[in-house]
C-alpha cells in the first residue's frame, strides 16, 4: 500500500485496464481504503473486469460513506448485469 493516494489510484487504473479476474481480491481490498478517490477507482476497476463475480463486492460498496463511490458501484454493477 503506497502512502500516496494517487499512486494507489494509478495502480487500480492499470489493474482495471488489464482486466484479469485474478486481480479481483486485490482490487476489492481497495474498496476499504481511507481515501474515497481510491475507493471510487476500485469500483471502476471492478467494473472494467466485467465479471459477474464482482457484483457482491460492488454491492458492498453501495454502503460507502461517499456518494461518488456508491454511484460508481451502482453503475458498474448495472453495466455488468446488462451486458
Amino acid at each position: 500500500k503506497d502512502p500516496a493516494p494517487m499512486h494507489r489510484v494509478w495502480a487500480l487504473e492499470a489493474l482495471g485496464e488489464i482486466g484479469q479476474r485474478e486481480t479481483v481480491p486485490l482490487i476489492a481490498r481497495a474498496l476499504q481504503d481511507t481515501d474515497s478517490l481510491v475507493r471510487s477507482h476500485a469500483a471502476e476497476a471492478l467494473g472494467q473486469i466485467g465479471d459477474k463475480q464482482v457484483i457482491p463486492r460492488l454491492a458492498l460498496a453501495l454502503q460507502d460513506s461517499h456518494w461518488h463511490v456508491r454511484s460508481l458501484a451502482a453503475k458498474k454493477a448495472t453495466d455488468i448485469c446488462l451486458a
